[in-house]
């Protein structure tokens, strides 16, 4: 650190090409996959039902958290799919509602992504559905580094 300045000056060695173990006695880094891939998901116990800020219609407040495998939170990358169904467990019938979003989009990613909460905020249109009681949401997500990751839950319907 230089004296009174506050800045801290870091000095970085590469041999003449600048690439790995191109250093005179020099480590190089060996070529590893990427640790950080999603390793579980969560929906976030903020999702809930609401409603568009402009038309004032019903929308379900998706939110999505995303860990890896040291269990640390993380942006993901990959496609969502979602289901809603009219029964708090699954019974085989169909979906009321689907939805997918492209998180592979980064523009889209990125306006999604809450940084307070790291989670991923998806506002889903029910289109004049009224959503019942017992019901769950059911979230696959499929990574860019081809896993999968899926989650259930219900969502919380205000008694009227």
């Amino acid at each position: 650190m230089l004296a009174g300045t506050g800045l801290l000056v870091i000095s970085c060695k590469s041999g003449p090409s600048g690439g790995e173990g191109s250093g005179g006695g020099q480590q190089g880094f060996a070529r590893v996959a990427w640790p950080f891939w999603p390793a579980s998901m969560r929906i976030h116990p903020a999702t809930r039902l609401g409603a568009d800020a402009v038309t004032g219609e019903p929308i379900i407040e998706l939110r999505l958290q995303f860990r890896d495998s040291w269990d640390d939170l993380i942006k993901a990358i990959g496609n969502v799919s979602i289901d809603f169904y009219g029964s708090a467990e699954p019974t085989g019938d169909p979906p009321l509602r689907h939805w997918v979003a492209d998180l592979t989009d980064l523009d889209y990613n990125a306006e999604r992504f809450d940084d307070v909460t790291w989670t991923y905020l998806l506002n889903l249109r029910l289109q004049g559905l009224d959503p019942p009681q017992d019901n769950h949401l059911s979230v696959r997500f499929d990574s860019a580094n081809g896993s999968t990751l899926t989650n259930t839950a219900p969502l919380r319907v205000p008694h009227e």
